[in-house]
Formats: C-alpha cells, sequence, structure tokens
C-alpha cells in the first residue's frame, strides 16, 4: 500500500514539474555575445596622476649654512634657529639638547629653502 501512495505522490510531482516548466517563459539572455566576452578580458586601468607636492623640500646636505630667518618645525613646536651661519648639523645638535631623539643616525634634515622651513625627520631602527 504504502508502495503504491508513494509511486502516485512521484507521479503528481514529475506532472508538476513539467506543467510549470510549459507555464514559464525561456528567459534570453540580455547581454549580447560581445559584452559576454568581455568578462573574461582584462580590466582596463586608467594610470593615477602623480600629485605634485605645493613646495619641494630637498634632502639637505650638513653643510648647508642656514641664517636666523629659518625657522624649525618639530613635534608641534616652531624653534627659530637662534644663530646664523648654522649648518643643518649644528642645528640637529642645538635640536638634541631638547628632543635626544633626534641623534645623528637617525635623523635627516629637510630643508624648504622658498619658505625658509627645516623639518627634522626622525627613521626608525632597522630591527624595531
Amino acid at each position: 500500500m504504502a508502495l503504491e501512495f508513494e509511486k502516485e505522490q512521484n507521479q503528481e510531482q514529475k506532472q508538476e514539474f513539467g506543467t510549470r516548466l510549459e507555464q514559464e517563459e525561456p528567459k534570453q539572455p540580455n547581454n549580447s555575445e560581445e559584452e559576454q566576452l568581455a568578462l573574461f578580458e582584462e580590466p582596463k586601468q586608467e594610470k593615477p596622476k602623480a600629485k605634485k607636492p605645493a613646495t619641494k623640500k630637498q634632502k639637505a646636505k650638513p653643510e648647508e649654512k642656514v641664517d636666523t630667518d629659518y625657522v624649525v618645525y618639530y613635534a608641534g613646536n616652531r624653534i627659530p634657529v637662534p644663530e646664523s651661519n648654522m649648518t643643518l648639523e649644528e642645528v640637529r645638535g642645538y635640536l638634541e639638547t631638547d628632543f635626544p631623539e633626534l641623534s645623528k643616525e637617525r635623523t635627516q634634515m629637510l630643508l624648504d629653502k622658498k619658505e625658509k622651513q627645516i623639518v627634522p625627520v626622525v627613521s626608525g631602527a632597522k630591527k624595531g
């Protein structure tokens, strides 16, 4: 008995599947062949435009001399250069008394002659 009941259900299900498919209209693909093939092509990438800095800051040589019109900007402080005709190394040494992290090995001095600014940049250690 149970087998006959299962057979009847299976037949009804088969009929339902067939009737549902017949009722629905086949969907037409919206994409043309070219659009479908374009999916496999590599995307075109635009070249990013390089941003130009407003002012050029150069790596300064320690031999360059600065006057008292130059200002050092470091750690939120604005420190005027104390003496005229100081080299950048002397300025760094002067700053090292207040800021011990500005050691000779780890500090790079950036000089902006147009704006008369000096910016010391501390680099990290190799192993840390």
